[in-house]
């Protein structure tokens, strides 16, 4: 059975930039809707920052995850099993029932210290999904197979298979093995906003869980059989096959409301 400790893994749960804070909601904002997913996040670091930068707009910069399990981070790929969506009103979304993977940066204004989040690119599978509340979602078909086997009381074992395919066939592909643990809950709060549009901000109050699978900044290392890879010519002046896998998070709860100023 593995063993993990929140101090080792605090830095890891705050994944782009969140920040510990009560899940209570200020006057000046409305919400908006809430969703439930399960995720897989993989933290990449692409070597030439100055072309992760171009993705974002001024005055923001990116702004690499400092410390712990997904250090030196600055690019993460996002994928999404979204399992409910409903709006402010308790009434299910259309499309809630669906996968998607996203491209986000961690960034920084140098202005006023703020930290966000940036969306850069969302591959969605529902048609409705598309522009998206960040306005650059595609269409795109996504498909996601999991399996899991367990063995005694302390021992699990899984499967991860993720495909994300353009109309042209250009795709996003990953596939691993994987020795579960036990997640670690945490409740937290992030800034969230579109790169083609940074006027359009999202606040995110979460509850989820997260597994650390894969760190080498930590030494974590229960993945096998690891298959990644992008050919998407759109993300190709960042992820151009020279990034390094930072880390793999499973997250098998993802809850949150969703707030606008």
């Amino acid at each position: 059975m593995r063993h993990r400790s929140l101090a080792l893994l605090l830095p890891a749960l705050l994944l782009i930039g969140s920040s510990l804070v009560p899940a209570t909601r200020a006057s000046a904002e409305t919400f908006v809707e809430s969703n439930m997913d399960s995720r897989v996040v993989v933290a990449l670091r692409a070597p030439r920052q100055s072309a992760v930068q171009t993705w974002l707009p001024a005055p923001w910069k990116v702004d690499p995850i400092g410390s712990g399990p997904s250090a030196t981070a600055n690019v993460l790929m996002v994928f999404i099993e979204r399992i409910l969506s409903q709006d402010a009103d308790g009434k299910t979304i259309p499309g809630g029932n669906s996968r998607a993977v996203a491209v986000v940066v961690p960034a920084r204004n140098p202005e006023t210290s703020e930290a966000s989040a940036f969306v850069i690119r969302v591959f969605a599978g529902a048609p409705g999904a598309v522009p998206g509340p960040y306005k650059n979602s595609v269409p795109a078909t996504v498909t996601h197979q999991q399996s899991s086997k367990s063995e005694g009381a302390d021992t699990i074992t899984g499967e991860e298979a993720w495909e994300m395919r353009e109309s042209d066939g250009k795709s996003i592909e990953l596939r691993f093995v994987y020795d579960r643990g036990p997640a670690v809950r945490i409740k937290s709060e992030t800034n969230v906003r579109s790169a083609v549009d940074p006027t359009i901000h999202r606040i995110y109050r979460l509850d989820q869980g997260v597994d650390v699978l894969k760190s080498g900044p930590a030494g974590v290392e229960h993945v096998r059989n690891l298959q990644f890879r992008i050919n998407v010519p759109a993300l190709a002046s960042v992820l151009d096959g020279s990034e390094r896998v930072v880390s793999i998070s499973m997250l098998p709860w993802y809850i949150r409301q969703v707030f606008v100023p």
